[in-house]
């Protein structure tokens, strides 16, 4: 990975045009013993270190680094002085744990020269910055210290240069002092003193003049006797002057390590040739030098990459490269040594996948890097994170735009725990851990922290400096109403605040906290790392500062948090911004607005989230992000839009046109961008229709389509193992249930559905050989008879497939879960208490609204609700023309039909474990949703007419016995046609 040679001093050496043409030693005792130093620590110490692979440093004046492996570990690290032993270091890391062989070595033939200090200012200027440099990088990489996985360099090397190095100096003074001490106080016996001071001197002088005889047989030099005893004589007084002169500034260097105490230290070079040659040889130095640049920035340019520039403000030294100024619509971005005007084409992206919470961190490296190249291809020059990542993600970040034509901007958020807000009810108890946040996140976009693993958060080693590429800040969560009132109510002495970068003015308590906390962003990010960046406070409609007469919901218009009360002053050059998350189908009122309702958009159509963001725009005194915009591609459905942009039972296609018209409307309205929520579907999430009817901790190893939340992503993540499209070419190694008269029933399973193929002699339509397939999930429960069929157990769940809108599935009445929780919980449709099997079978429903009373104009609305067990005809199949995600079977025109089943139209709570809900009436002390059976199998009876043609007897169902498949999903990614929508649009604005 990397080679170094060796470092010679000049010093006292006559040099023309750049060139050595005598090597002479230095008549300043200074740079003579560095000479010493020099042979011993390069010939000694870096070939035993380089023998065995362990060598910690390449000089940074004369070493060749790999360039792949250097960007792979993310370069020179620009927080520290010691900049190239850290990267040394960085590089001995990633290949032990990476389990690569790689080696580090040093090549004594390779020598370059160097000019050492002769005066003592720049002396302890250097040898302080060099030991501040080791401590540094100690620091950064102490989890390598003492682990056996870190082979010898983590066992030896590094601890070495803990134990010797860095904490040398005090070890050595406390010795001056305490041979100090007991020679004043007559408690040694000086004659072992003078005697171990002769073996020490005599050691060092052995050790220095066989380096200078090791040199020279090594290197066939032939230095003069006089020259060979001025070395040897200045060995011997090494000890008296030169090494603790060493030691104190080392000690300098350990003192301003441990306090953080900054600065370079210059060195004065001075001319090591005669006059007559120095113009001719600056003129070829600065030829050379042009060329190279010219070579540089030619192969650059050939690439057409473009990297972010800053403006340094000259008052107080901060960087920054994106500003938000009062009264602007759009974020401001410098670039080519001038400010633009920057409209945000953004994603949010999660921290989940399938098989894994969000805290698990489980997204690995390569994972970030092929996301982050489709998101760059869509057309998004922006990126949202809600919370810090594991460092894969800045790792791929910066790699990523490393390469990239154009580098991806992000959004970082500061994420506060939202179940101490909802407990305490007062957001000044969570202050002191929101600042902590703050700090910790700051650090890692900085690359400049390691954080010890804990349960639910993202942990380990962040050496990757994305700082670059950081467009903003976004503090918080989606604000709980009842929260914001409580700690308004509390603490409401506090009218005002007045921070160093940040104020607030005629605020609400609650909006001078923000204030607080957005001020803590700017302090910390100024004072520690000199860099700017615009900060807003993560806010939704519920809490927008907007009046809302025509909303139903008290809760959703009780209280207002204002953007505009909170000011960045003079101080903070890079300002503020609002963050908005907005969707078509809520809050209730854009339905209910009359003047929402009928606002024609620039298309020349209704829609009332258009008129939102109007006044969104009119209302704010600043640029507006609508960080959270998007629909959900699901089969489930939560909530409607009286325009069509509904929350949820839209397919991929329906999904992808409406995101792109969410994203028109906000360039309209003036707004700085939009973020489109999500990148990935997200199969951990819930839905609160359908929430009582899961098995929590297990959402994440089975894709329920039924939950829009899961489903907002442009990637999706399916095994998909069947295709509903007609085609048996993946039905062969299938489970046969059934074979008779010339039709052929298969089953089988995936994360996501439960599978029929029938496979008929002849195409006829549904509604001349319609299609009933009763299916047995629980024993002793379920209709026994049905459709003329007398069966030993009960069916729990009835398919019909017979033509029109015949086409749906039904559940046995007393095992209808809809039902249960609102008609007898909730008292809020009819409700009669079945009986078991009682012949009857109910459609599968689930509910969209609650009842509603206008205020404005007092009308009630009924409850409403969605037939959701009703079956779409089509095809699944991504790859057909006719594609369409919502498929639930394939054209009878076929003589094969496939039918697929999602797991919770059928009361899986947890198919991976084979988790159903159980008898939910068997015990009325206990909410029936709770209760959970562990089936062994399905049973199956496939009627075609009335004829049963399953291969089991009568009165029997043919059952499949799936395996469970627990914690270990396999799936695949697909972008779906969602995502083709948003890259059209993306790309179409500039």
């Amino acid at each position: 990975m990397v080679t170094g040679g060796s470092v010679r001093i000049v010093n006292g050496s006559y040099i023309q045009n750049g060139q050595m043409i005598e090597n002479r030693l230095p008549k300043q005792p200074l740079a003579l013993m560095q000479i010493i130093e020099y042979l011993r620590g390069f010939l000694f110490g870096r070939l035993a270190w380089s023998k065995y692979n362990i060598l910690p440093i390449i000089s940074g004046a004369f070493g060749i680094f790999d360039k792949g492996e250097v960007i792979r570990v993310g370069g020179y690290q620009r927080k520290t002085v010691g900049e190239d032993m850290e990267l040394v270091v960085h590089l001995h890391k990633k290949a032990l744990q990476d389990g690569e062989e790689k080696k580090i070595i040093y090549n004594p033939n390779a020598i370059c020269w160097t000019q050492a200090p002769d005066d003592l200012t720049t002396f302890r200027k250097q040898r302080s910055r060099w030991h501040r440099g080791l401590g540094e990088t100690l620091w950064r990489h102490k989890d390598i210290l003492f682990r056996p996985k870190y082979k010898a360099f983590g066992m030896i090397a590094m601890p070495f240069y803990l134990l010797l190095e860095w904490l040398g100096p005090i070890i050595e003074i406390l010795g001056y002092l305490l041979l100090l001490y007991h020679l004043l106080f007559d408690e040694i016996f000086t004659e072992y003193v003078f005697l171990l001071l002769a073996a020490t001197v005599l050691y060092g002088s052995f050790l220095s003049v066989g380096v200078v005889l090791l040199e020279e047989w090594s290197m066939k030099k032939q230095n003069s006797i006089k020259d060979f005893t001025l070395l040897l004589l200045w060995s011997l007084t090494e000890s008296f002057w030169y090494r603790p002169l060493t030691v104190w500034y080392r000690f300098l260097g350990l003192f301003q390590s441990l306090f953080r105490i900054k600065g370079w230290g210059k060195m004065k070079r001075k001319s090591l040739e005669n006059q007559s040659s120095e113009r001719f040889w600056w003129l070829r130095r600065i030829a050379f030098i042009l060329i190279i640049l010219a070579v540089i920035f030619g192969i650059d340019a050939t690439k057409h990459r473009l990297q972010p520039t800053f403006l340094k403000n000259p008052v107080d030294n901060i960087s920054y490269g994106f500003k938000a100024e009062r009264n602007k619509q759009t974020l401001q971005h410098y670039t080519g040594g001038k400010w633009e005007d920057w409209t945000i084409k953004g994603v949010n992206l999660g921290m989940a996948k399938p098989g894994a919470f969000p805290g698990d961190a489980a997204i690995t490296k390569a994972e970030y890097k092929k996301w982050l190249k489709q998101i760059s291809e869509m057309g998004a020059n922006t990126i949202r994170i809600y919370t810090i990542h594991p460092p894969a993600f800045y790792e791929a970040l910066f790699e990523f735009n490393q390469q990239a034509k154009q580098p991806l901007y992000f959004f970082h958020g500061v994420w506060v725990e939202e179940e101490q807000l909802l407990e305490t009810k007062d957001a000044y108890k969570s202050k002191n851990e929101l600042f902590k946040n703050i700090e910790k996140t700051a650090d890692v976009i900085h690359g400049n922290i390691t954080i010890a693993a804990e349960k639910g958060h993202a942990y380990g080693e962040y050496n990757y400096d994305v700082s670059q590429y950081l467009a903003g800040w976004i503090l918080g969560i989606e604000w709980d109403p009842d929260m914001v009132i409580e700690t308004n109510k509390k603490h409401a002495d506090k009218t005002s605040f007045q921070g160093k970068y940040f104020e607030a003015k005629n605020a609400s308590p609650f909006e001078i906290w923000l204030a607080e906390g957005m001020n803590h962003i700017a302090q910390y990010s100024i004072s520690k790392y000199e860099t700017a960046q615009p900060i807003a406070f993560s806010n939704w409609v519920t809490t927008d500062l907007l009046d809302h007469p025509a909303e139903p919901f008290v809760g959703e218009d009780a209280v207002s948090i204002n953007p505009n009360h909170i000011f960045a002053n003079k101080n903070y050059p890079s300002g503020a911004f609002a963050s908005y998350h907005v969707y078509p189908y809520y809050p209730d009122f854009l339905n209910f607005d009359p003047d929402k309702a009928n606002f024609k958009d620039h298309r020349g159509q209704s829609n009332s989230y258009a008129a939102y963001l109007k006044d969104l725009h009119d209302s704010h005194e600043m640029p507006v992000v609508i960080s959270e915009f998007g629909i959900p591609g699901s089969r489930g459905i939560s909530h409607k839009n009286i325009h069509g942009k509904n929350q949820g039972h839209m397919n991929e296609d329906e999904q992808g046109k409406r995101n792109a018209e969410l994203f028109e409307d906000i360039i309209q309205a003036k707004l700085a961008g939009g973020i489109v929520f999500i990148w990935q579907d997200e199969w951990f999430k819930f839905s609160w229709n359908t929430t009582k009817y899961d098995n929590t901790e297990e959402r994440p190893h089975w894709n329920n389509v039924q939950v829009p939340e899961q489903h907002f992503g442009l990637l999706s993540f399916e095994s998909h193992t069947i295709n509903v499209d007609g085609d048996t070419n993946d039905w062969k190694t299938k489970t046969k249930i059934g074979d008779k008269n010339g039709y052929t029933t298969f089953v089988t399973h995936d994360e996501s559905y439960l599978y029929l193929s029938i496979d008929r002699p002849k195409a006829r339509p549904l509604e001349e050989e319609p299609i009933t397939i009763g299916v047995n999930i629980l024993p002793e429960q379920g209709n026994k008879e049905f459709n003329g069929l007398s069966m030993k157990e009960g069916a729990d769940f009835k398919i019909d497939l017979h033509g029109g809108q015949s086409n749906q599935v039904l559940v046995d009445s007393y095992y209808d879960v809809f039902s249960y929780e609102f008609g007898f919980q909730r008292n809020l449709v009819p409700y009669t208490k079945p009986e078991k099997n009682s012949g009857q079978f109910s459609p599968i429903y689930t509910a969209l609204s609650l009842p509603i009373t206008l205020p404005l104009t007092q009308e009630q609305l009924p409850f409403e609700k969605f037939n959701v067990g009703a079956l779409t005809m089509g095809n699944s199949n991504p790859d057909s023309a006719d594609y369409n995600s919502l498929a639930d079977f394939s054209t009878p025109k076929k003589e094969t039909i496939e039918i697929r089943i999602p797991w919770m139209l059928l009361n899986a709570k947890a198919p991976n474990i084979k988790e159903f809900i159980g008898d939910i009436y068997a015990n009325e002390e206990i909410d029936g949703l709770t209760t959970k059976q562990i089936i062994n199998a399905i049973g199956f009876t496939v009627q075609i007419g009335a004829e049963n043609i399953t291969t089991a007897q009568d009165g029997e169902y043919a059952m499949y016995n799936y395996s469970k498949w627990g914690d270990v999903v396999e799936y695949t990614s697909r972008l779906k046609k969602s995502y083709y929508y948003m890259q059209k649009v993306y790309q179409a604005t500039k």
